[in-house]
């Protein structure tokens, strides 16, 4: 899976989202998989985590958003890297978001934006404000997340790197289920072992992985047979239909 497909920030618009057509489909089979998962284990709130930074989990975890959304269910996206925000990224400056509502004690939906996609709004990080680590374990943010799910399909939950603060374990453990984004040829297979041994240590539920930054003619070489497999899925599911 590579990320090289979303636009950067018009200033009149929160996001601009435009899709190769194996990047879709990709994110189709990936939304899908999570879709087979919840026959027997719903999942509300999901996150997305990754070792290091550059990895790509910022875009796996907005693609899949959009990708919900584009399906009819209402979908929010929550960005809770409050060490790295993703206005610093892509998206442009919030000044109200999850670290402002945490810090001020207030009402979420005050904070919350939409976004240029039918079904998608967006929850920015807002200003930075001291101990974000403990507002993050705190019960104010799980109050906060109980509260969206009576209100949205699916929420998805950017998270900080595990490899540098605690922040994402304390997230990844409130969430129904989370989705560990993994750079292709990433070298450092012990690195990774520990880190699945320390979510598991913080009963995370981890429901997969998602190899990113895969170079598109590679993608197509190796993994159309995957693709294949989902489009037969799909026929049968509309024949029985």
């Amino acid at each position: 899976m590579t990320n090289s497909f979303i636009t950067r920030m018009n200033p009149a618009n929160l996001l601009q989202f435009e899709f190769e057509t194996d990047v879709q489909e990709a994110y189709h089979f990936l939304r899908g998989n999570i879709s087979f998962y919840e026959r027997k284990n719903p999942l509300k709130t999901i996150c997305v985590v990754s070792h290091s930074r550059s990895e790509g989990k910022t875009a796996v975890a907005l693609n899949l958003a959009v990708s919900f959304a584009n399906c009819g269910q209402k979908t929010l996206f929550v960005d809770s890297d409050l060490r790295k925000p993703v206005h610093e990224k892509r998206l442009g400056n919030a000044d109200k978001g999850l670290a402002t509502i945490l810090f001020r004690n207030e009402d979420p939906d005050g904070a919350i934006l939409n976004a240029q996609v039918e079904n998608l709004s967006y929850l920015p990080c807002g200003r930075d404000v001291d101990n974000t680590g403990e507002m993050l374990s705190s019960a104010r943010f799980r109050d906060i997340l109980d509260k969206l799910s009576q209100k949205y399909d699916k929420i998805i939950i950017d998270t900080p790197a595990l490899s540098h603060v605690i922040d994402g374990y304390e997230i990844a453990s409130m969430t129904d289920g989370a989705i560990i984004v993994i750079r292709n040829r990433f070298p450092e297979t012990q690195r990774l072992t520990n880190m699945v041994k320390q979510l598991k240590m913080a009963n995370v539920n981890i429901i997969g992985a998602v190899l990113n930054k895969v170079p598109m003619n590679e993608y197509r070489r190796k993994y159309n047979r995957y693709h294949d497999d989902w489009q037969d899925v799909k026929k049968r599911r509309t024949s029985a239909g």
